[in-house]
């Protein structure tokens, strides 16, 4: 897929968006995908955006000061650096240009709407790359196996959850998950199934639940018998760059 996109003064081109991006900047670039779409319905549109804008622009003079925005109670720990990589014309100024700059011909190139997968291959002109390097289809696979493990949406996933899962992709009920189960197991799709199960397991019954167990007590970095969404995206995404 190839975006058209304007960047500062160069006229329309076509950019082929980014395929991977620091672990801490897809964190990051994903939580102002979830700030940015006012209404909660997974997709970033022109109305989400000058609604954003509106609201923060509190004198109405058409500039977001670095005052204004962190006065507005869901921005107030953007950090001056972070406020930066927004002012996209370099003007000093994070204005309605910098976000046509970044969103306007995305929008007329794609239709009415962007995905978080293609927010997050939107090229980051100003944006440092921090972290670990990881695939954005890992990073996206692993946010959606998260959120649809995470039972009780309780924004961790537990060791009951897991479990649960385990049980429901046991569709036989032996015990075991056979190779022709394993991609049923949601927290590990996307996977490799030797990277879920050893290779001798699979030439035998299967996996069992302790087996999986390890894939989840490797990832459990504080040993609170639960994932939070970072340690869950750090380690399974990582996983999935190498499947």
């Amino acid at each position: 897929m190839r975006l058209l996109i304007r960047f500062y003064n160069v006229p329309i081109t076509e950019i082929t968006p980014r395929s991977s991006g620091g672990i801490d900047d897809l964190f990051y670039q994903r939580k102002l995908f979830y700030l940015l779409d006012v209404d909660d319905d997974l997709k970033l549109e022109v109305d989400d955006i000058q609604q954003v804008m509106s609201r923060m622009d509190k004198n109405r003079d058409g500039k977001i000061t670095y005052e204004e925005m962190t006065d507005d109670p869901e921005w107030m720990n953007f950090t001056q650096e972070q406020y930066s990589t927004h002012d996209l014309n370099g003007d000093g100024e994070f204005t309605t240009i910098d976000t046509d700059l970044r969103f306007n011909d995305v929008f007329s190139a794609e239709g009415n709407d962007i995905s978080l997968k293609e927010y997050l291959g939107l090229p980051m002109v100003k944006a440092e790359v921090r972290g670990e390097p990881m695939k954005i289809d890992s990073f996206v696979w692993a946010e959606r196996n998260f959120q649809v493990s995470d039972l009780n949406d309780s924004g961790s996933l537990s060791e009951y959850e897991y479990q649960a899962e385990f049980h429901v992709a046991d569709a036989n009920n032996n015990g075991f998950l056979e190779v022709n189960e394993i991609d049923a197991f949601r927290p590990t799709r996307h996977l490799a199934n030797s990277q879920v199960c050893s290779l001798a397991e699979l030439n035998s019954s299967g996996c069992d639940v302790n087996d999986v167990m390890i894939l989840f007590d490797t990832s459990d970095i504080d040993a609170d018998m639960s994932l939070t969404f970072e340690e869950y995206v750090r380690y399974f995404g990582e996983l999935m760059d190498k499947a």
